[in-house]
């Protein structure tokens, strides 16, 4: 009886996860609220810098479906593509929270004012944690040819394209 009530039990939870992800791929979940939350974001700070010229997002930030893997997952960042060796310059005001390096590739965050943190992925070297940074302070240069963007915002998620469009 055991074994009929684990398959019944696996097959609940393989329905639950495609309907789930049937939902997330037709906007049942997510995007509505991504894009509320973002547009709050961008309402407490319209005053980001777009981080390097020349570049445009290449993959942005949500759900992603894999089919090699033949799953979901969530992009945490967007992806911009600009020229190897460009110029990375900070968003806002800020304070360096942490730098760590990955691959000889260099991932550099940043603290905000009002609970929001920014990571600037895909760079050649790290700042010192603690240090203070100006908007538009050079903080950086591309590894290759793309800058992944995090943004945090009172520590969840949120997507970064908000920050990002009308400020190129």
């Amino acid at each position: 009886m055991k074994k009929h009530a684990f398959t019944a039990f696996i097959l609940l939870a393989s329905l639950l996860m495609c309907a789930a992800a049937w939902c997330v791929k037709n906007g049942v979940f997510a995007p509505r609220a991504v894009r509320a939350e973002t547009q709050a974001v961008v309402a407490a700070a319209p005053d980001w810098l777009w981080p390097v010229t020349g570049a445009a997002i290449a993959e942005p930030f949500g759900p992603v479906y894999d089919e090699a893997l033949g799953q979901w997952s969530l992009r945490e960042t967007a992806a911009l593509r600009a020229e190897q060796g460009a110029f990375i310059r900070a968003m806002r005001d800020g304070r360096v929270a942490g730098s760590r390096e990955t691959g000889g590739v260099w991932t550099v965050s940043i603290e905000h004012e009002g609970g929001m943190a920014v990571s600037y992925g895909g760079l050649r070297g790290g700042l010192a944690a603690g240090r203070m940074v100006s908007r538009g302070e050079l903080i950086g240069q591309l590894a290759g040819d793309t800058l992944e963007i995090g943004l945090q915002a009172d520590g969840s998620l949120r997507d970064p394209a908000g920050i990002l469009s009308d400020n190129e």
